[in-house]
């Protein structure tokens, strides 16, 4: 029996509808087209790896939905839609992120039985007997794996204990430490970091080079939405953020470009990985990318992911500074191409009174910006 494996990873997944494609979001074209729509041009990739990863970004429950209210459905994919994640290919599913209570407890509960009837591993809850995350262990071919899943980011919609796992530095190490007793690998899936920015800040960087210290192997990061950088650290590797794998924000270029990527695992042996580019087309499925644009994506990677940035950054006090200069310079640019993206398709939208009501708020806190 071989000691190698192939890990799959893809970054941000959501089956609802984002605020601004209301009626003709991702969940109404998985309603029109099937499950099978979505991952149409990926799925033979998906499939054909040892264990698939992604990072489930919405709930799969109707539970307290409220059809005429854009707000109540923003973030919320069928239950039927857990068809499409089964038939993707996907065998392990992070739910540790700030939308997995976006609409309670029941629709949370209702999306994690729904994967686990699916026979999907559900990574992020929150753990018990001394371990902050619950630890999804699994077998595969001669290789133990240990996963890990944690959110950093603040809970903006659920006021009670949060039922996934949160990022406290020290319980993370703390479990990785634990963990790492008990298996081959240890990989680490992490909700972190400031969303837009295509690089890591210098406290993801030192929290990111902690977990390797301490026994994480692989890291996989996301909720910035688009592709960061990747750095070998050690023995270990870390992907600070996979980007976007199936959003409705077409609005961002770096929003619909990412990669699925290939790690490969062995005994013994230096961990390696492959990139698979691809770009989310108008009908929000992931395509991968061929020829200049796949070129053009690697050679992106390579200039954000610099060495020499990522030796130095604890000297850049300059550098650390401006980052949050130009964040929010993104952030900024990022509402403007919002409303111009809404105005350019006002007539997809359907409106009931509510939904009126709470676009008309939306529209004037972020058109002062």
């Amino acid at each position: 029996m071989t000691n190698k494996i192939d890990i799959l990873a893809v970054g941000d997944i959501t089956l609802g509808n984002h605020l601004l494609t209301a009626g003709f979001g991702i969940r109404d074209i998985i309603e029109k087209r099937g499950n099978h729509y979505i991952f149409q041009f990926v799925r033979s990739l998906l499939r054909e790896s040892d264990i698939t990863f992604g990072n489930l970004e919405s709930v799969l429950s109707d539970a307290s939905a409220e059809r005429g209210n854009i707000k109540s459905m923003f973030f919320r994919g069928s239950p039927s839609a857990v068809d499409t994640l089964s038939d993707g290919g996907f065998d392990i599913l992070n739910i540790a992120n700030n939308h997995s209570l976006h609409h309670g407890v029941d629709a949370f509960k209702e999306t994690t039985e729904l994967l686990k009837k699916k026979d999907l591993l559900v990574l992020g809850l929150a753990g018990e007997d001394d371990y902050s995350a619950a630890p999804v262990v699994h077998r595969i071919k001669d290789i133990k794996l240990g996963f890990l899943g944690y959110s950093f980011v603040r809970e903006n919609y659920y006021g009670g204990r949060p039922l996934y796992a949160l990022g406290d530095l020290g319980n993370v190490i703390n479990d990785i430490k634990r963990l790492k007793r008990e298996v081959d690998f240890v990989v680490v899936s992490c909700h972190w970091g400031l969303e837009i920015i295509n690089r890591p800040s210098l406290h993801t960087i030192e929290m990111a080079r902690a977990m390797i210290d301490h026994g994480a192997d692989v890291i996989f990061g996301h909720h910035p939405h688009v592709f960061q950088a990747i750095e070998r650290y050690k023995s270990g590797l870390i992907f600070y953020s996979l980007g976007n794998f199936v959003f409705d924000c077409l609005w961002e270029k770096e929003y619909v470009r990412s990669a699925i990527v290939k790690v490969t695992l062995q005994r013994g042996e230096k961990i390696s990985y492959d990139l698979i580019p691809i770009r989310i087309n108008s009908g929000y499925q992931p395509v991968p990318l061929t020829g200049s644009d796949e070129k053009a994506f690697l050679s992106y990677v390579s200039d954000i992911s610099n060495k020499d940035y990522y030796d130095n950054y604890q000297d850049l006090e300059e550098s650390c500074l401006n980052y949050y200069v130009e964040y929010n310079r993104c952030e900024k640019s990022a509402v403007y191409k919002k409303i111009l993206f809404l105005m350019r398709r006002l007539h997809k939208v359907k409106f009931s009174v509510l939904a009126m009501v709470f676009w008309e708020k939306f529209l004037k806190k972020v058109l002062p910006l």
